[in-house]
């Protein structure tokens, strides 16, 4: 006969056993920092020479990431932390405005499709850099490029209507930032106020890669030695 203990420990074993083989729990995110720590409503619009951002990506390499949780273009929610459990995530900050992003956007795809097994690539819609008539967010006025065919989205609805026309494939997840008046641009805000960056998170948590302007050739590069250092 089996006692008490012994047999919670053969379950314990069991249980822990499949959780790692289905994949449920394959990696520690201890260095990951909570989203109690987000920033926000950073610079409210309407942005002026007197209240601009300037051109920032935070965090740097081995540093740790901080977790948010956005909506995606269906209006479900999607963590990081949930992300990172499965595998490492690349980030992509911009809008469709953005010159840098759209000219990147192929290549972005390209990474997707490339490492779809090994990495969850996320594209989060920001706010606009270069907006058709109302000031750009980075130098207080309105400087417009090819792409400038829309204003600077006031509501959460009008900037997930922008975020479905970037196109990037089944291959990668859209998340919108949030736009309520409380509580603006989280992720904007936090990981920087550049307008088109990227980042490549680790399991654990922490950047393996951060670029003020986002370049799929060399973050295909760090892709490449993220995952044969595993």
């Amino acid at each position: 006969m089996v006692d008490g203990g012994v047999l919670l420990r053969r379950v314990l074993f069991v249980v822990l056993g499949w959780s790692i083989a289905c994949g449920l729990s394959t990696a520690p995110r201890s260095e990951l920092r909570p989203a109690s720590k987000l920033e926000h409503n950073c610079y409210d619009p309407p942005y002026k020479a007197s209240n601009h951002a300037s051109v920032k990506v935070n965090g740097k390499r081995d540093q740790p990431a901080t977790d948010f949780t956005l909506k995606d273009l269906d209006g479900k929610s999607t963590t990081l932390s949930d992300l990172l459990d499965d595998k490492p995530v690349l980030l992509v900050g911009g809008s469709y405005t953005c010159p840098r992003f759209q000219e990147t956007q192929s290549a972005t795809q390209s990474l997707a499709n490339r490492f779809s097994d090994d990495i969850h690539t996320v594209a989060v819609y920001t706010v606009e850099a270069h907006p058709k008539s109302d000031p750009t967010p980075y130098h207080g006025k309105p400087k417009p490029k090819r792409f400038s065919d829309r204003n600077q989205q006031e509501t959460y609805s009008a900037r997930a209507k922008s975020a479905k026309d970037w196109n990037l494939g089944k291959n990668v997840t859209v998340l919108v930032d949030e736009l309520d008046r409380d509580f603006a641009n989280p992720f904007w805000c936090t990981y920087g106020t550049c307008p088109s960056c990227s980042w490549l998170i680790r399991q654990d948590g922490t950047f393996e890669a951060v670029h003020e302007w986002h370049d799929p050739k060399t973050m295909r590069d760090s892709i490449d030695a993220l995952l044969k250092s595993r």
